[in-house]
Order: C-alpha cells, then sequence, then structure tokens
C-alpha cells in the first residue's frame, strides 16, 4: 500500500509539473504536453486501483486528437498482431470521457475516433472503433454510422451503436436504411427498431409482412410485437395459427410481449385476455408461466381467481408459479379463498398450497395447518409440519414434540427436527434439545 501510494505521488508530481492542473479541456487550450509518452502510460495498463486509472486516463486526454490518432494506429485485426493495451486504453478513454462535466473531452474523443475509423481498411478494426462510439457517441456520429447499415460485416455493430445512442436521427438512420438492403441487415435493422420501439418505422416494418425468409418472419413478428401497436394482434394470431412446433412457441412468447407492451400502455383488458388465452394454449411451460406473472403485474388483486384456477391444472411448473405468486396478493380475504381451495384439490397440492400459507405468514390459515398435522397424507402432514412454527412459532412448538414422542416415520421425524432446528438458538430449550437427542439416539 505504502508503495503504491509512494508511485501515485510520483506520477502526479510529474503531471502538476507539466501542467497547472485545471482539466483536460483547459490544458489542452494552452498547448500543453504531458512529459511523458503514450507508450509509457499503456504500459502502465491496466492501472492497479482506480486512482491509477484516473490519472492514466485523466493524461492519455491530455495528448488531444493527436495522442488517440497514435493509439488507434496501434489497432491491428485480431490474430495478426499484440495491441491488448491499445484496445484497453480505448476502452477506458470511451467510459472515462462520457462523465459528468466532460463533455469538450468526449466531443474530442468521439470525433477523433469517427475520423479514424473512416481511413481504417480492416473492418474487424472498424468494428472495435464503432464499439467505441457506442459507448461515447452522441448525435455527432450518428450520420456517419448510418452509412456503415449498408455494410454486410459493419451493419451489425453500427446498428447495435445506434442503438444505444437512441437519439431520433438514429432511429431515421435504421429506418432509411431498411427498404434497399441485403436480408442479413434487414433482419439486423428490423430487430434493432423493435428494440427501439419506435412506431415511426411501423410502416417500413409492415412491408416485411408476408415475407418468405423465415428469419425475416421472426423479426418480423418481434418487432410489431414489442412496438405494442394494435396493428400488430391480428398478425401474431394469424402465425399462431399457421406454424407449429418450435415456431408456434416462439410466436407465442411474442404474443406475450405484446400483451406486456398494450399492459404498459394502458390496456389492461387487451393484455389480461391475451394472458388467459396463453394459459390455456398448449405452448411451452415457460411462456405459460410468464404469462401468468404478467397477469399478476398486470392486475393484482383482480385477478386471484386466476392464480386459484391453476392448482386445478396439472402442471407442477405452472403451479409453483402460481403459489410463488400468490405472495403479492396479501390479506386474510386472499388467504381464506386459497383455504377454500384447499378441500377441492390433490392431497400433492394441498400441501403445496399450506406450505405458500406459511411463507404469507397470516395466522389465519393456523387452523388449516393444524387440521394437517392430523393428516393421514403423508404430504400433507409434512408440510403442515415444515409449515407450523411460521405461523404460531410460540404455540407450536408443543404439538411439533407430540409428534416426535408418537411417530416413528422417518420422514416425520426428519421434518420436526429440521423444523425445530430452524428456531433462533436462545429459543431452542432443554426440553427441545432433550426430545431432538431422543430420536437421534434412541438407544
Amino acid at each position: 500500500m505504502v508503495k503504491t501510494i509512494k508511485y501515485l505521488l510520483i506520477f502526479f508530481c510529474t503531471l502538476w509539473s507539466a501542467f497547472s492542473i485545471t482539466g483536460p479541456a483547459l490544458a489542452l487550450q494552452s498547448g500543453k504536453k504531458p512529459q511523458i509518452t503514450i507508450s509509457d502510460l499503456l504500459n502502465k495498463l491496466p492501472a492497479r486501483d482506480n486512482v491509477e486509472s484516473e490519472l492514466i486516463n485523466f493524461t492519455l486526454i491530455l495528448f488531444g486528437p493527436e495522442g488517440i490518432k497514435q493509439i488507434c494506429k496501434m489497432l491491428v485485426p485480431a490474430g495478426a498482431g499484440e495491441d491488448s493495451l491499445a484496445r484497453y486504453a480505448l476502452n477506458g478513454l470511451s467510459k472515462y470521457v462520457t462523465r459528468k462535466n466532460l463533455e469538450p473531452e468526449r466531443q474530442i474523443f468521439a470525433n477523433t475516433i469517427l475520423e479514424m475509423l473512416k481511413d481504417e481498411p480492416n473492418q474487424e478494426v472498424q468494428s472495435f472503433l464503432i464499439r467505441q462510439l457506442q459507448v461515447a457517441g452522441k448525435k455527432e456520429v450518428v450520420a456517419a454510422l448510418s452509412k456503415y447499415l449498408f455494410d454486410q460485416t459493419l451493419c451489425q455493430p453500427a446498428a447495435t451503436a445506434l442503438l444505444a445512442i437512441a437519439t431520433a436521427g438514429s432511429e431515421d438512420g435504421l429506418i432509411n436504411a431498411l427498404s434497399d438492403n441485403t436480408i442479413p441487415n434487414q433482419v439486423i435493422l428490423i430487430k434493432a427498431l423493435g428494440e427501439l420501439q419506435s412506431e415511426k418505422s411501423l410502416p417500413e416494418i409492415l412491408n416485411f409482412a408476408d415475407s418468405n425468409n423465415s428469419q425475416i418472419k421472426m423479426v418480423f413478428l418481434f418487432a410489431i410485437a414489442n412496438i405494442g401497436d394494435p396493428v400488430a394482434l391480428n398478425y401474431l394470431k394469424k402465425r399462431i395459427q399457421e406454424t407449429s412446433d418450435y415456431e408456434k412457441n416462439l410466436a407465442y412468447s411474442y404474443y406475450l410481449l405484446y400483451a406486456q407492451r398494450r399492459g404498459e400502455q394502458g390496456d389492461k383488458d387487451q393484455c389480461n385476455k391475451i394472458c388467459r388465452e396463453i394459459l390455456a394454449s398448449e405452448t411451452e411451460k415457460n411462456v405459460k408461466s410468464a404469462a401468468l406473472t404478467t397477469l399478476v403485474e398486470n392486475s393484482g388483486p383482480e385477478v386471484l381467481d386466476d392464480l386459484l384456477s391453476v392448482m386445478d391444472v396439472n402442471e407442477n411448473n405452472l403451479q409453483s408459479t402460481a403459489l410463488q405468486l400468490a405472495g403479492y396478493i396479501p390479506g386474510e380475504r386472499a388467504t381464506q379463498k386459497w383455504l377454500g381451495k384447499l378441500p377441492h384439490v390433490p392431497p400433492i397440492t394441498q400441501s403445496r398450497i399450506l406450505a405458500m400459507l406459511g411463507r404469507r405468514g397470516d395466522t389465519s390459515a393456523l387452523p388449516a395447518v393444524l387440521n394437517g398435522l392430523s393428516s393421514e397424507n403423508r404430504e400433507i402432514k409434512l408440510a403442515a409440519i415444515k409449515t407450523i412454527l411460521q405461523l404460531d412459532e410460540k404455540n407450536s412448538v408443543q404439538n411439533l414434540l407430540k409428534i416426535l414422542q408418537t411417530t416413528e416415520n422417518s420422514d416425520e421425524i426428519d421434518a420436526v427436527r429440521q423444523a425445530l432446528l430452524q428456531l433462533p438458538t436462545e429459543k431452542i430449550s432443554a426440553k427441545i434439545i432433550k426430545a431432538l437427542v431422543r430420536v437421534t439416539n434412541p438407544s
């Protein structure tokens, strides 16, 4: 630690002697240059800590456009040589210049990278430079990046960068490149516009509704679903009807995505309707679970009956989701509805409901759990044992000790032991310890 502090003091004093430390922009305007080389700084990467990283980035920016260009000229295509320090430095600078109060430095960095991008002959290096603009660029780089949307190799990084920059110009650039482009690039652009939730692009995207290309078909559905305009509804329904297996499941997932967007836009009825359609469908379990989650997120207590209905469906994953979501609809009224469901479902489902009621902590469920302790069904009794202390820790220990005294069932003994051992240490009495020792060493 002392060595690090000593090094940093020497390093900072070197900079202080070269500058009046008033900020990179003012230092650049003064025309001063550091008494240290770019190579010196790159050889200190990666920095040993945040303080050293700050000093290195600060100093690199002081070299101005020429310093940035010097680093860019060290870049070589992947596999053609060693340029890891140059890439590391540019990655660090792209983040550094986005800090508050460094707007002049950010503009210098972005414009310099853009200049080097235009002159760079290798597309792998160009892709790397575009990724730096994705972090540090703003509206000043949009027009230039939009030109790369027509390039077979650079369309993806350019689209990703424009998506991150997310100005009106970014949206226009993506839209304008869509129609007169290759199919692989159109796939990229439609997906990007969908992620951007670009309502402005919808007329252009709808031109691809009848495409025979399988990739176009799928990104088309994603885009219109994520944009969430009502015009998407019939296209999504039609796709579900026309496809089978994997594509149908994917179409259902986009149908759910559309429902989520409708809910976010205030159309709760449409959202709930679609979620219920998905729950009644034959699609994958994970899509159904997501639909049930969306239903609860969209309408809360209003959809309690939907959770209760899932208990009648023989799908373990879906039941587990419903019981987890039950925690988002608290209150005694909801607890009573769950208690009313108990006699109408199989024992294994009853045991799951009892476990959920314990997690809720609503003591109005205690009578049902006490009844479960005397159940002849193994699953129900074990669930009641695991649950009762969550509802009535003070008075339930005696009930559990009674089970230890009367049962010879190893599963019940183990469940009681595990439940009692969950008690805080100070609440484990001598009586409990004695009972646990007896069942552990019955001889």
